[in-house]
C-alpha cells in the first residue's frame, strides 16, 4: 500500500469513536478503504466537576489499541486523531493527552468549538450544491450551526449540548410525555434565539452526522423513496414534525425496529430530530438537505485537499465526473467529440425554435462524458448498465434529481426502455420535463452515431426546411462518412420519436 495515498482519520466524538482509512484519488476524492466504529457515549462518562472518570478513560485506550491493530496493518501516510466536545470539555483532558500518547501510537488534536463548526461547514461545501443556507450538526454534547453566503461561512455557534446530554436532561420516560417534549422544544428555541446573526428566514437547512443521517434514513424508507443512497438527500422540513410524534408513541424496543433507524441510536434519536425540528422551524427553512459527509471529511478537505485543488473545487460535479471518466476509462478524444457534436445539434435545435430546455445544457455536457459507460461491463447491456452505475453513484454537488436526469440521458436508448428507466421517478418530473429529457437522451444518441469511427469526421450541423413537423438535418463532414450515415440513419428514429416530427438527413462533404 503506497504511502503517498492512504491517509487515516480517528474521530473521538461524544456518542462515537469511530476509525476511517481514505485513499486520495487524483482528483482530489476521498475515497473509504476502512470504516470502523465503537459506540463509546464518551460523554456518559463525564462527572459532575467536568472529568472523565476512568471507567471512560478505559473505554477509550480499549478502543484506540483495537483500532491500531488495524492501522498498523496499513502503511499510513499520517493518522490524525480529532477530539471534540466530551474530550474539549473534560477538565482532565491533558491528562487523558498524555495517556493516550503514552500507551497508544496517536497524538490528540482537542478541536476547537470554531475548528469543529468549520470542519462540518467545509464538508457541506465540498459535497453539496448549498449556496446559501446554515447547517446542522447535532453531536453527543455539542450541537454546531453555521451560516454560509454566497458558499462561503460567515458565522458559527456552538451549543455546549447534544443528543446525549439533551436526552439525559430532558427524556425520563421511555415513551416521552407531552410535558418533556413541550418543556426539550421551549429550552431548545430559546437557545436558538441567543443567535445574534440569525436574521435570514426561508433558507435551507443541511444537516450532518449520524441523527441526521438517521432522520434522512427513516424519511426514506417513511416514504417509499425510489432512489438508493443518503447523500444530497432532500425533503420538505413540514414532515419532521410527523415523524417526531411518531417515534414519540413507540417504546425504545419498538424504535429499534424502525426501518432506517440504527438500533445504537434508538435512545437517544427523539431528541436529537427534535432539535432538528426546532431549528428548521425558527429559521422557516423550507427543505432539509442530507449531507453524508461531515466533521472528519472536512478536517480531511482542509489538511490534504485544498492545497491540492484549486479554489475549493470550484466545478464539484465535473470534477466528479472526470473521475468517473477515469474510473472506467473512457476515452476522452471520443469523449470531446461527442459533446461537441451533441451542442451543435441541441443548438440547431433551439435556434430553429424547437422545445429544449436550457437549464439542462451542463446536464448534456457531463452525460456527453458518460455517455454509454457501461459498455466496459457488457456491450449487449449497455444501456442498463450505464443507468444503474449513474442512478447509484453519489456525485457530489448533484442533487437526486438531477443525477436521474444524468442517468437517463447517458443510458438513452430508445422510448421503452427510457419510460422503463424513469418510471419509478416520474411523481418528480412533469409532462414537459420528461419530453425534454427524452429529446436530450435522443440528441446524445445521435451525436455518438455520428462519430461512428472515431474520426471526428462531422464539421458543421444545420437544420433546414423547417416546418410544424419535418425538417431537413444537414450534416457537414470533412471525411467519408459512410459509416456515420448507415448508422444515424438506423437511429434517426428515436429523434424522430422524441420531437413527433420526420425527419430528413443529408450528409454532405465540406470542401
Amino acid at each position: 500500500m503506497s504511502r503517498k495515498s492512504y491517509y487515516a482519520v480517528i474521530d473521538m466524538g461524544s456518542n462515537t469513536i469511530r476509525l476511517v482509512i481514505y485513499k486520495l484519488n487524483s482528483f482530489g476524492e476521498l475515497q473509504e478503504e476502512q470504516n470502523l466504529k465503537v459506540t463509546a457515549r464518551l460523554r456518559s462518562y463525564l462527572e459532575e466537576d467536568l472529568t472523565i472518570n476512568p471507567e471512560g478513560l478505559n473505554v477509550i485506550l480499549t478502543t484506540l489499541q483495537h483500532f491500531q491493530t488495524v492501522t498498523r496493518s496499513y502503511d499510513l501516510k499520517t493518522v490524525n486523531l480529532i477530539a471534540t466536545a466530551a474530550v474539549r470539555q473534560a477538565k482532565n483532558r491533558s491528562a487523558i493527552m498524555r495517556v493516550i500518547e503514552n500507551e497508544t501510537d496517536f497524538k490528540v488534536n482537542i478541536l476547537s468549538e470554531k475548528a469543529e463548526a468549520y470542519y462540518g461547514y467545509l464538508s457541506v461545501i465540498q459535497s453539496t450544491n448549498l449556496q446559501d443556507g446554515y447547517t446542522i450538526d447535532i453531536g453527543g454534547g455539542s450541537t454546531e450551526i453555521t451560516y454560509l453566503e454566497n458558499r462561503q461561512m460567515k458565522h458559527y455557534h456552538s451549543f455546549p449540548f447534544g443528543a446525549l446530554t439533551l436526552q439525559k436532561e430532558f427524556i425520563h420516560s421511555e415513551k416521552p410525555t407531552t410535558k418533556e417534549i413541550e418543556k426539550l422544544r421551549n429550552f431548545l428555541t430559546e437557545q436558538f434565539k441567543t443567535i445574534p446573526w440569525i436574521n435570514k428566514r426561508g433558507l435551507r437547512v443541511a444537516g450532518i452526522g449520524g441523527s441526521a443521517r438517521n432522520l434522512s434514513l427513516m424519511h426514506q424508507k417513511k416514504y417509499h423513496y425510489p432512489l438508493s443512497g443518503i447523500h444530497h438527500y432532500e425533503f420538505p422540513t413540514e414532515q419532521i414534525e410527523g415523524m417526531i410524534a411518531q417515534l414519540n408513541t413507540l417504546s425504545l424496543s419498538q424504535r429499534k425496529k424502525v426501518e432506517g433507524l440504527s438500533k445504537e441510536r434508538a435512545d437517544i434519536i427523539i431528541p436529537a430530530v427534535q432539535a432538528i425540528e426546532t431549528f428548521t422551524s425558527f429559521v422557516q427553512a423550507p427543505s432539509f438537505l442530507m449531507c453524508r459527509k461531515g466533521l472528519r471529511e472536512g478536517f480531511m478537505y482542509e489538511t490534504l485537499i485544498t492545497n491540492k485543488v484549486t479554489d475549493r473545487f470550484p466545478n464539484i460535479i465535473e470534477r466528479n465526473v472526470e473521475s468517473l471518466v477515469s474510473k472506467y476509462n473512457i476515452n476522452m478524444s471520443k469523449v470531446d467529440v461527442n459533446k461537441r457534436i451533441a451542442f451543435l445539434l441541441s443548438s440547431e435545435l433551439q435556434r430553429a425554435g424547437l422545445p429544449l430546455n436550457s437549464d439542462y445544457e451542463n446536464l448534456l455536457a457531463q452525460a456527453a462524458k458518460l455517455n454509454y459507460l457501461g459498455d466496459h461491463i457488457e456491450s449487449e447491456s449497455v444501456s442498463q448498465h450505464t443507468f444503474y452505475i449513474l442512478s447509484n453513484t453519489a456525485l457530489n454537488g448533484l442533487n437526486h434529481k438531477d443525477r436521474i436526469i444524468l442517468a437517463l440521458l447517458a443510458s438513452f436508448k430508445n422510448r421503452s426502455t427510457y419510460q422503463e428507466f424513469s418510471a419509478p421517478y416520474t411523481s418528480w418530473f412533469n409532462g414537459d420535463e420528461l419530453d425534454q429529457i427524452e429529446i436530450l437522451g435522443a440528441v446524445l444518441k445521435l451525436s455518438y452515431f455520428l462519430n461512428t469511427t472515431n474520426r471526428d469526421v462531422v464539421h458543421e450541423i444545420s437544420l433546414t426546411d423547417v416546418n410544424s413537423d419535418r425538417f431537413t438535418l444537414k450534416i457537414y463532414c470533412t471525411k467519408s462518412f459512410l459509416f456515420e450515415k448507415e448508422k444515424c440513419e438506423k437511429h434517426i428514429k428515436h429523434l424522430e420519436r422524441a420531437l413527433s416530427m420526420d425527419i430528413s438527413l443529408q450528409f454532405l462533404l465540406k470542401s
